[in-house]
């Protein structure tokens, strides 16, 4: 047999593709290494608890590419809800931004100048070019601008939450400029999936099952060429022949396609705290500068990852590589008890894990968008995931990968 496409991999990319093409009527196989799906959006389940690999938002909720992909496979059933954002500072929680220019202004911890400076730049980088800016560091950005060290703070805050790069030195200013300028248009800033991103991942595999194969436990470890095209793969045990063939597994673009190509990713520690009590009612995503990191009770977005009664704290940060990772934990714990106190003696499970890949690639000067690989790379040959040429961050790279490559299949054949 052979199919019109051959996806390698199913993380979110690998499965948002095989999805999109396989609801268009293309033949499709999805071929994942593992026996589990999702890649980093993964989840596990322990005692009632549902856990993910750190914190997971949608970039602009149903406004984003998750959104639209929902859209273009006609899932009417997609929920999210958005979410509102709070910076943690000097022991106080303030309002942040739930979207839209009218929530920025509760930021009530700045002047009234620095919030007309601040309504001033959003308004401006919605109507400039800002191509130029993506060669621009953050800390360059600030700089140039003169901005006070109330502004600083929060340039700082929106580099670490938004690009998960807390080193301003190295974030690139067009990629937070994106994100700023889609916030203002889209009105929406993040949200979270009803039912988590597990619901995500079983709508994307329910559109593939329907009429193509998902197989799990497949190790895929060449690709197949003939007269100089890419006609399939080879696994452990045969060769499967495609039409196109695609790969959304970031460690295959470099090791199947010999391409020199193997960005920096982002890494960073995440703490989870299953708590035998839900007193604790916060649900605003909150973004700390003590410790640069973002904190959010999934269980207060969202009932169904925590027993009745419980409570599911986690606390992401960003690796600070001047410290040792245990002093960063131990950084991490006391900002935690610091803000919910006495929240260490109602821990019922505890994990900690320290990820060396977060996101795909680190959104920095050195790695923005127009420096990152196309997503067609060849004549049948196509890369997908959190580390190619498309817009967003983390998963919405994912999203924006798999839709920007289904385009491109569908003008190829």
């Amino acid at each position: 047999m052979i199919y019109d496409s051959i996806v390698v991999g199913a993380g979110l990319a690998g499965l948002s593709i095989a999805s999109l093409l396989s609801n268009h009527g293309h033949k499709v196989i999805c071929l994942e290494k593992s026996n589990t799906l999702g890649g980093r959006a993964r989840i596990w389940k322990k005692d009632g608890f549902t856990y993910e690999y750190g914190i997971h938002v949608l970039r602009y909720g149903e406004k984003g590419a998750c959104g639209e992909v929902m859209r273009r496979l006609g899932v009417n059933d997609f929920k999210v809800k958005k979410l509102n954002t709070a910076i943690y500072e000097n022991g106080e929680f303030y309002n942040f931004s739930s979207g839209g220019l009218s929530s920025l202004l509760s930021m009530n911890f700045l002047t009234n100048k620095d919030k007309a400076v601040f309504i001033k730049e959003l308004l401006k980088l919605t109507l400039t070019n800002i191509k130029p800016l993506y060669d621009v560091s953050v800390s360059e950005f600030i700089k140039e601008r003169g901005y006070s060290s109330g502004l600083k703070k929060i340039f700082e805050s929106l580099s670490t939450s938004m690009l998960s790069c807390p080193d301003t030195k190295i974030a690139s200013a067009g990629e937070l400029a994106h994100h700023l300028r889609n916030v203002v248009h889209k009105r929406y800033a993040i949200g979270y999936p009803e039912g988590g991103f597990e619901t995500i991942i079983n709508k994307l595999v329910n559109k593939i099952e329907e009429k193509n194969q998902l197989i799990t436990g497949v190790n895929v470890i060449g690709l197949v060429k003939e007269n100089g095209k890419i006609v399939g793969v080879t696994t452990e045990t045969e060769r499967i022949y495609g039409k196109n063939v695609i790969l959304a597994t970031p460690e295959g673009i470099k090791g199947l396609t010999g391409i020199d190509y193997a960005p920096v990713p982002t890494s960073g520690i995440s703490i989870d705290y299953a708590l035998n009590t839900d007193e604790y009612k916060e649900d605003r995503v909150i973004l700390t500068q003590k410790v640069k990191g973002v904190a959010m009770f999934a269980s207060n977005v969202d009932k169904t990852v925590a027993p009745e009664g419980k409570s599911l704290l986690t606390f992401f940060s960003p690796r600070d590589y001047y410290v040792s990772p245990e002093s960063q934990k131990r950084s991490m714990e006391e900002v935690v008890e610091e803000m919910f106190p006495g929240i260490h003696s109602k821990v019922e499970n505890k994990r900690v894990l320290n990820l060396l890949v977060v996101d795909g690639v680190e959104l920095t000067t050195k790695q923005n968008y127009y420096k990152r690989l196309e997503t067609r790379v060849s004549d049948g040959l196509y890369v997908v995931g959190d580390s190619v040429k498309a817009h967003g961050n983390g998963g919405e790279i994912a999203f924006n990968s798999a839709l920007e490559c289904y385009k491109e299949v569908m003008n190829n054949g």
